[in-house]
């Protein structure tokens, strides 16, 4: 049998927007090897290990630059779906949606055991607003969604009334003093 491509990496993106999905040769979605692959070239596993995110789905494909997918390409970005939050303990494992799905320019397929293994989904960013009246920071009782900003850099917080103690470290997207 002759040798298909293989996938050699995949990795989430620090947003949890795409997966982006190394592979061993120039890629194509049919045997001829004129056509891109396509969102349904691919299957997803997720395993929600007790996390936030409840469900992930693939909801299409773009080139490594966000922009359509051409024919032959080595890389390709798996633009997801996610439903809830992640916490930072999912994983999502992207492969060939079958053994019919994904072939090299010599029109041999992908097989369909081929996979990125499992990736860890990032812990989501928010935006949270202050309800805490006088308190410190890091209570996490104290802003809505509850959680503490900073967790990730791409939080957001809002503060509109009260007195907040800064007592943790952190970094942030921004802060919004209002009120």
């Amino acid at each position: 049998a002759m040798n298909g491509p293989t996938i050699s990496g995949g990795a989430v993106a620090s947003t949890n927007a795409y997966v982006t999905v190394n592979f061993s040769a120039a890629v194509y979605g049919n045997s001829g090897a004129t056509a891109a692959v396509t969102a349904s070239s691919f299957s997803l596993a997720f395993s929600r290990n007790a996390g936030g995110a409840t469900a992930v789905s693939i909801v299409g494909v773009a080139n490594t630059s966000g922009g359509a997918v051409a024919a032959g390409a080595t890389a390709v970005r798996i633009l997801l779906s996610i439903t809830g939050a992640p916490t930072g303990v999912e994983t999502v494992a992207i492969g060939p949606a079958g053994g019919s799905s994904i072939y090299n320019a010599s029109g041999n397929a992908m097989v369909s055991a081929q996979t990125t293994g499992a990736l860890l989904l990032n812990l989501a960013s928010a935006d949270y607003a202050w309800i805490g009246g006088t308190g410190n920071w890091s209570v996490a009782t104290n802003w809505l969604p509850e959680g503490v900003p900073g967790t990730t850099p791409e939080d957001t917080a809002t503060i509109a009334s009260g007195t907040v103690t800064l007592d943790a470290a952190g970094s942030l997207a921004s802060v919004t003093l209002s009120g």
